[in-house]
């Protein structure tokens, strides 16, 4: 997304940009999928893959954003 990000052994410093338009990469963590998936509420062009790892923890998750007025588009290869 083009923000800088320092990894530590056990923590992350996040710094502000903007985010640009990606092809986000969940690596079949529930956790990736669902909290990166947010930013494109305010950032078009956010893809994620595999987004169906939700199910392991909310297999509703992208419904329920829809029910909240966010628009969702679904992409099958």
């Amino acid at each position: 997304m083009g923000i800088k990000v320092d990894e530590y052994k056990d923590d992350l410093t996040v710094y502000p940009g903007e985010p640009k338009s990606v092809i986000v990469e969940t690596y079949d963590d529930h956790r990736v999928a669902m909290s990166l998936s947010l930013i494109g509420t305010r950032v078009p062009g956010i893809k994620v893959n595999n987004p169906g790892t939700v199910s392991k923890t909310c297999p509703t998750y992208f419904s329920l954003l829809e029910n909240m007025g966010i628009g969702i588009t679904y992409h099958r290869e």
